[in-house]
Order: structure tokens, then sequence, then C-alpha cells
């Protein structure tokens, strides 16, 4: 802020080599610089005290000169106006500096307060997310950190993708194909420009010394009026590529120049394509038939990925942690009345089932209930010339995230909400959801057909 002053600098070094002092360099240092303090100060409360008040009447100031100047223009006008906004820019920016700095002390004292219980809390938070031991499939104790990690990684390899299918396909075989032109662009060694493929990988790096050609040569280099000028051949590989290149027509330098495409599986492509190289390379696993009711245009995305790890049934319900070996009550958080596993907590729950029926007549139907997950699934994959597909997917998704949610605020915070109270916020991600989305063609009216039933 002091040095956006343009006499600051000056009062500074006059000040700084009138001050009397004798001795050694450091104690003059020490004793011009508790000097000085005291005259920075004067100067800061003189020129940028009250600095708020100081730029409103700058900037009043600057604007009566520019009314003077545009009612009467003169050269002595101009030059007070141009120094009016040199005075008004200067202050601007001490303002700036000195809210800035003001802001960040403000952060200091009010944030995190510096106080040995925010990094007590820190420590604490620490601990409580670190992970001591974990259990695998056949109750055996893992505690030491490599082996949570590998058990961790393994899990959710297992949970998104399953085992790896075995294919055939490799980067290797996504290259880039030169047809062959003038030969003026193409590398002999790195291009693949033969059905050998780049000859570098093919004949190996001992090639470049057999056939006497630099690692960065192109192929027009390798050529004379006469043809290929490379040494005899030494080993079988470097045989097959002669006996290749004397059977193809030698190019010539009116040729047109080299062209790169991408060949994906026997596909070739101008340009590089993501989709095409992954679609190629990736696990090839079977489709499921469940899949369109998970991922669909329009998804809400935690939504989405929560209901396929429930699909999946992967979900720490009390019946599967207690599958794993932990000693915990397996009754229903909701209810209680039942043992806690993916069917009872989603579907047969007094609580699930009494915010089921009021999805279900939102939704226009009358009000039943669901026995098993595969009747749930099957519903959503139904077809109904008067209900929205989109809109029922929609409200399930919501409904089992919502049902999930209440279960854990119910057993970590000991906070319940009533099914009325779920269904008002379940009310409300379904309305933000549909307007989120409303340019898409799929959610044309889906909030008249979801406020219909209201």
């Amino acid at each position: 802020m002091l040095n956006s002053h343009p006499e600051f600098a000056e009062v500074l070094h006059q000040c700084w080599n009138s001050l009397p002092f004798s001795g050694s360099k450091m104690f003059l240092v020490s004793k011009k610089l508790k000097e000085i303090k005291s005259i920075i100060r004067a100067f800061s409360r003189e020129n940028f005290s009250e600095i708020e008040k100081r730029v409103a009447e700058s900037f009043s100031e600057l604007q009566s000169c520019q009314h003077v100047l545009l009612a009467s223009p003169s050269p002595s006008l101009a030059a007070l106006e141009r120094t009016a906004h040199r005075k008004w820019i200067m202050l601007a920016k001490a303002e700036e500096s000195f809210l800035r700095q003001r802001a960040r002390i403000q952060w200091l004292a009010e944030g995190d307060c510096n106080s040995a219980f925010f990094y007590h809390a820190i420590k604490s938070r620490s601990a409580q997310n670190f992970i001591h031991m974990l259990l695998d499939s056949s109750d055996r104790v893992i505690d030491d950190l490599q082996g949570i990690k590998d058990h961790i990684l393994g899990f959710y390899q297992n949970l998104l993708g399953g085992k790896i299918q075995p294919t055939s396909s490799s980067p290797d075989l996504i290259g880039d194909l030169v047809p062959l032109g003038n030969g003026k662009l193409a590398s002999f060694w790195h291009d693949s420009w033969t059905p050998f493929g780049p000859l570098v990988k093919y004949i190996g790096q001992q090639g470049l010394r057999e056939l006497g050609i630099p690692s960065d040569a192109f192929i027009a280099s390798v050529l004379t009026h006469e043809g290929w000028n490379m040494r005899h051949a030494r080993s079988d590989r470097a045989m097959d590529l002669q006996i290749h290149l004397s059977s193809v027509r030698i190019p010539q330098l009116s040729d047109p120049d080299d062209k790169y495409y991408w060949c994906v599986n026997d596909l070739e492509l101008d340009k590089f394509s993501t989709k095409h190289t992954w679609e190629f390379l990736r696990p090839r696993g079977p489709v499921q038939d469940w899949t369109a009711t998970v991922w669909f245009k329009g998804s809400v995305p935690r939504h989405a990925f929560h209901f396929w790890v429930t699909q999946l049934d992967r979900l720490p319900t009390r019946t599967r942690l207690a599958s794993w070996g932990l000693p915990i009550d397996q009754s229903c958080c909701l209810c209680g009345n039942a043992l806690e596993n993916r069917d009872h907590l989603f579907l047969r729950c007094e609580v699930s089932q009494h915010l089921w029926s009021m999805i279900t007549r939102r939704l226009g139907y009358r009000t039943f209930t669901f026995h098993t997950w595969t009747a749930f699934i099957a519903w959503l994959e139904s077809n109904h010339p008067s209900h929205s597909t989109t809109l029922r997917r929609i409200a399930a998704q919501a409904t089992i995230y919502i049902l999930w949610y209440e279960r854990n605020n119910r057993l970590h915070n000991s906070i319940s909400s009533s099914p009325a109270a779920l269904f008002k916020l379940l009310d409300r991600f379904i309305k933000d959801t549909i307007l989120a989305c409303r340019n898409m063609k799929s959610f044309n009216g889906l909030l008249r057909r979801w406020l219909a039933f209201s």
C-alpha cells in the first residue's frame, strides 16, 4: 500500500541517509529500522488514514474536474484532471491492498483461530479417518499399511470391474500407419510403413548397425537413383525386409508427401479417436439387462452411482457387516423389526413402504409394495404408455438414495426424520433434477407429470 504513493520511496531514502548513527553495519541497520518505523507510521497516517473516505473524496474531486473540463476545455484544466486522476488511482489501489490485508487478518482471527484446540481437532479428525485394520473374506485381520492398501484396491477392483476378461487387444496393434508417398516425412525405423510394423521393433536395435541406417533416417534418405541403399542382410528378419522391399514400388520424389493414418482394429482413421481406441483395448464383459435403469441420460450422478452399488448388493448393511464377522446388531436401523438387508431396508421396511406409497401415488399409480428386488427392477424396466419411464427411474434412484441417507443419519447422528419430511426432501430433489435438464427432449413435460397428482 505504501509503495503505491509516489513520494514514499523518496521520503524513505532521505530519512535513511539522514539518521546520525555510528557503529557496525548490523548495528546501523537495526537502529535505523527502529527509528524509521515512527516515520513510516506518520507517513501512513498522513496519507492513508481513513482510506475509504479519502478514495470517495478523490473520486468526487475527479468527477468535478471532468465536468469543468468538459464545460470549458483548457490546458490548465486538463492538467488538473490528470493530477486528480493519478491521485484517485493511487488511493484506489491503496484501498484495495488495505482491504486485502484486512481480509487475511480477519481470516486468521475468525477462521481457525490458530488455537491449540483447532490443531487438536485436526489430529482427532485424522485419527478418526485413519484405517487401523481390516478383515478379509476369511476373517483374517489385516493391520499393516501395505496389506490394507492391497485389500482396498482388490475390493474396489472386484466391485467396479470384476475379474479382468482376457483380451487379444494390445496398444502395439494401434499405431500410426503411413501410406508411403515420396518418403520425405516417414521415419525408416519408427513409423509403420511396412507389413512388419515399426522396423526398430521388428529387427531390433542391432538392425541399425547391420543395415547401416541411422536411427533418425527418413525413408527418402535410404534411397538412391539405383534403389535401396543398405547393407546386405545378416539376419532372417533383415532378409525378410529386403525381400519385401524388392517386391514393392520404389518411392519417387515426384510422388505426393507421406500421409499418416491411425489404424484401429483394421479401421484407418484420419485422426486419433479415443472412443475407437478404448473400445478396442478395454476388457469386454457381458451387457447387463439392468444397465438402462441405472445409467440413463439425465440421471443424477450420485444417485445413479449409489443405485448401481445397491443393485450389486455391495452396500454395508448390517447383515453384510455381520457376514464379515463384526459383532453388531443386525436389526434394521429404520424399523428394528427385521434383519437389515438390501431388500428389507429399501422395499419392505415400514418407513420405506410408507415413502414408496407416497411416491407411487405421485407418479399416478395405485399404492402397491415390492416384495423382491427383482420385481422392483422389473417395474423400472417396464413401459407404460401413460407413465414416463424417465420420471419413474429418477424418482426410484432418488428414493433409494434418501432411504440410505436416512439410515446413516439415524445410525451415526441419532437424528431421525418422518416419511413426510423425507418425501418433502425427495420432492425437492426431483424438481431440481427436472429443472436442470428441462432442455433435454426426454424431460419435456416431466415437471407437469410430477405435479399432476400432487
